[in-house]
């Protein structure tokens, strides 16, 4: 016997993009995260990459095929550890895109996404106050 959320799938009524931005915003607030890799460039984690992770294989290729008809570089990966899949997205240019196009709703995502824009790279292990702190203070110096 399946379980639901082996099989949960998006509606078709909220398929459409305007309706199915909102149903991958709220997916990913619940099941993704965006985090920063360490690249050659310097000492702090400087490339984005956004996940959204689910059990649903129906679920991920539904938002995978949804975010790729709107020309995001997509791909999914299966995970090692548990029966769960997940669908990245990287770089610059898609964090870029999924902001304007997505959005984010959750402030801790909000100010990872705020520190990086305005610093270049994230600095790990910050708490949200914390970061909420730097980014006012960078907002003033670059006023």
């Amino acid at each position: 016997m399946k379980t639901k959320h082996l099989t949960a799938e998006i509606p078709i009524q909220y398929l459409e993009w305007k309706k199915s931005r909102e149903v991958i915003r709220g997916l990913f607030e619940a099941d993704g995260s965006l985090y920063f890799s360490q690249s050659k460039k310097g000492p702090f984690p400087d490339y984005p990459r956004i996940e959204i992770k689910s059990a649903s294989e129906q679920l991920l290729n539904q938002v995978n095929n949804t975010l790729q008809e709107r020309e995001f570089d997509t791909s999914i990966r299966a995970s090692k550890t548990d029966s769960t899949s997940r669908i990245l997205l990287s770089g610059k240019r898609m964090l870029s895109k999924w902001k304007k196009e997505i959005g984010f709703s959750d402030q801790k995502t909000i100010s990872k996404y705020e520190m990086w824009n305005h610093l270049g790279f994230y600095i790990p292990r910050t708490s949200h106050p914390d970061r909420k702190v730097i980014i006012e203070a960078l907002k003033q110096i670059h006023l």
